[in-house]
Order: structure tokens, then C-alpha cells, then sequence
């Protein structure tokens, strides 16, 4: 989200995540650090529909929404509501495991993906994931490999666009967001 606003575009985060609410914690964080304000709501579940229309009527162009685990009734709502989602997926059996059960919950009918992340640097398994989910036809984004940029970002409260602009990891950041651009254009 924070790529896509630094790229322009208008953007707002549904935090639905309410057993976390995780980007609504580093969404405070960033605020208390004086860095510029990010557009992070936390509407509660029964106003999720509504929360998306009032997005798209303030010409928000990409609304993000962090939902909770794929075993939660309001998981299915997001998906439901959803244009298009990204699923996160990390290199190991037990996520691996998971992820029929998530592509089930999203649905053919929609644009979706899986978003390789917390991937280790030079780990053979991130082929095997590829591997794994190209075979059963799902779309692959990533890998965003597990960085120490990023657990320092999150805990100041920003990003790693804004704390190693010319990284690797704003680069992985940067691909994943042209990718789901892409996406949406179909």
C-alpha cells in the first residue's frame, strides 16, 4: 500500500485483522514518530461493505485489506468483496499445507495470487514453493525475502521505501506492486 501511494496512487488500509491489528499498530507507530500520516482504518465487521463504498466514493483507487486467517467467516466476507487478493505464503511444509484451503476461501472468480514472502536469501525452497503452486495453476508473486529492513521499518513506523529507498528489498516491493497492478487490469 505504501508503494502504491508513493507511486501516486490513492490508497486507504482496512485493518480486519482483529485478532492483530497490525497495520493499524504500526499505522500509530508511524504517527507517534511525526512521519506523514498513513490512511489505515479499523471499521468494525459489520461495517466492512460499507468501509470499501465510502473508500471508492472518496476516489480512493486501491483499497488494501488485512484480513484475518483464512478459518475466519469474515475472511470469506473479504474475499467476497475483494477485486482481487494476495494470499502471503512462506517457504515451509506447514504453509504449504494451507494453501488449497486458501485459494478455496478466494475463489476462481476473482484475480488473486500467492505472495511469497518471508522467503530466506538463497533457500532452495523458494523454488520448491514456486514450483508447488505453479503446478496446481496458481498465480506466484514474490519472493520478498525476510530482511532485516523490514522488521526495522515496521518498528519505526515506516517503510523500506523510506528507510533503504534504493534496496533490494523497495526493489522486491516495487515488483510485487506492479504485478498486482497488472493484475487488476485484467
Amino acid at each position: 500500500a505504501s508503494a502504491a501511494q508513493a507511486a501516486g496512487k490513492k490508497v486507504a488500509v482496512l485493518d480486519m485483522d482483529t485478532d492483530q491489528k497490525s497495520v493499524k499498530g504500526w499505522a500509530d507507530r508511524r504517527a507517534k514518530t511525526g512521519r506523514e500520516p498513513f490512511p489505515v482504518y479499523s471499521p468494525p465487521d459489520s461495517e466492512l461493505d460499507n468501509a470499501i463504498q465510502a473508500a471508492r466514493n472518496d476516489g480512493i483507487e486501491l483499497v488494501f485489506i488485512d484480513s484475518p486467517p483464512h478459518a475466519s467467516p469474515l475472511a470469506t466476507r473479504i474475499a467476497r468483496a475483494a477485486d482481487g487478493c494476495l494470499v502471503p505464503v512462506t517457504p515451509d511444509l506447514l504453509s504449504m499445507q494451507t494453501v488449497g484451503r486458501s485459494m478455496a476461501l478466494v475463489g476462481r472468480e476473482r484475480e488473486s495470487a500467492f505472495v511469497m514472502s518471508r522467503c530466506p536469501p538463497r533457500a532452495p525452497e523458494i523454488n520448491d514453493l514456486h514450483e508447488f503452486l505453479r503446478k496446481k495453476g496458481w498465480r506466484v508473486f514474490g519472493p520478498i525475502h525476510d530482511r532485516r529492513i523490514v522488521s526495522r521499518s515496521i518498528n519505526a513506523g515506516s517503510t523500506v521505501h523510506e528507510l533503504e529507498p534504493d534496496g533490494q528489498a523497495a526493489d522486491e516491493v516495487d515488483a510485487l506492486l506492479a504485478d498486482l497492478v497488472e493484475m487488476l487490469k485484467k
